[in-house]
This record gives C-alpha cells, structure tokens and sequence, in this order.
C-alpha cells in the first residue's frame, strides 16, 4: 500500500519502504531519527512552486496541476516510479513530509500522481468499494444512491473512474449518459480501481 506520513509523526509507521519526498530537510529532525530508506529530493516541487503554493488551501487545486507538469517533465520522475513501484511488490511505501497542512501538501499530491501512474486504489476509493461491497440492510438501489453521495465529495475519483453525475443523483457512463446500476457500478470500479 502507497501510504503518506509527517515526518514528525510519532509512533514512527516503520512497516514499509521511507521516502521523504520534500526538497529541503524537515527541521528538527535527525536523518538517524527519521529512519529514512531515501530522500527523494529531486522530485520534489521546484522552490518557485513551493513559494507560489504556501500550503494555502484554496491554492491545492492548481498547485496539483502544476505539481503533476513539473513531475511529467521531470526526467527523475521516471526512475522514481519504478523505485516506488518495485517496493510496492514486497511490502509498503510510505511517502514522508514535513508540512503542517495534512491535507493540502506535496506528498498528498505525489501519492495522487502515483496513485494514478500505478493504477493503485487510493484509501479513499477503497472507501468506495467498501460501500459497495457492503452486504448490509442496504439494498443495490440505495447502494447506488451512497455511492454517488460518496462521488461527489471525491471528484478525482469520478474523473478516474470515467463517469458523469448528474442532478437526479444517478452515475451515468459514457457519451449516451447510460445510468449505471449496482452491478455495473461495482463492475465499473473493479475493472478501474481494482
């Protein structure tokens, strides 16, 4: 699993492969102390970048459309993939970062790069399945209607997945605007996501 961690975070996650994937070293922070595996500078955001960004919420948005031409015209980007993706075939790897912003940052950028280079589900979209897959009271109809409830807080996800919601609160597939029902849903994900 492609996981994302604060550097500063303790108890420290050592059950997977360590990169801090910031450009400048997290402050406070000892290299014998952070239990790094690598230090991947070099794909981190460029110093223009960083400054522009801020981690100011509102900026993420742009900041990942930036952050993702950088990293597509980066030639380290490659070789880190491929670094990412072999640790990923024995164990997991856990992407570090020392921001105070948890949620709009670098590294969250970065696992949604790779989530997508690598075709990994990401946590959120494995909350999808979830749903899904959840044989409880909840009949297919209403399994369709959580879903697309859980959709239209998860954009990137619907962009992955190819669909289009519309305002009756159906999934709909495709130029023809087919709306999808539970099995063809869960059929949709599985190819996608799974």
């Amino acid at each position: 699993m492609l996981k994302i961690e604060r550097i500063y975070t303790k108890p420290l996650d050592l059950t997977g492969y360590r990169i801090l994937v910031d450009r400048k070293w997290a402050r406070g922070i000892s290299k014998t102390a952070a239990k790094l595996d690598n230090w991947a500078k070099q794909i981190a955001p460029s110093t223009q970048l960083r400054e522009w960004f801020e981690h100011v919420d509102a900026k993420f948005p742009e900041f990942q459309v930036r952050y993702f031409q950088e990293l597509d015209q980066n030639p380290a980007t490659t070789e880190f993939v491929k670094l990412v993706a072999g640790h990923l075939k024995t164990g997991d790897v856990i992407l570090l970062y020392g921001a105070k912003n948890t949620q709009h940052n670098n590294a969250v950028a970065l696992h949604a790069y790779l989530s997508n280079r690598l075709s990994l589900p990401s946590e959120s979209e494995n909350e999808l399945l979830t749903l899904l897959y959840n044989d409880g009271n909840t009949n297919r109809d209403q399994k369709v209607s959580i879903a697309f409830e859980w959709l239209s807080h998860h954009p990137h996800v619907v962009s992955r997945l190819g669909v289009r919601l519309s305002d009756n609160n159906k999934v709909y597939l495709g130029p023809a605007m087919k709306p999808l029902n539970h099995q063809e849903l869960l059929e949709l994900v599985e190819a996608k996501l799974v």
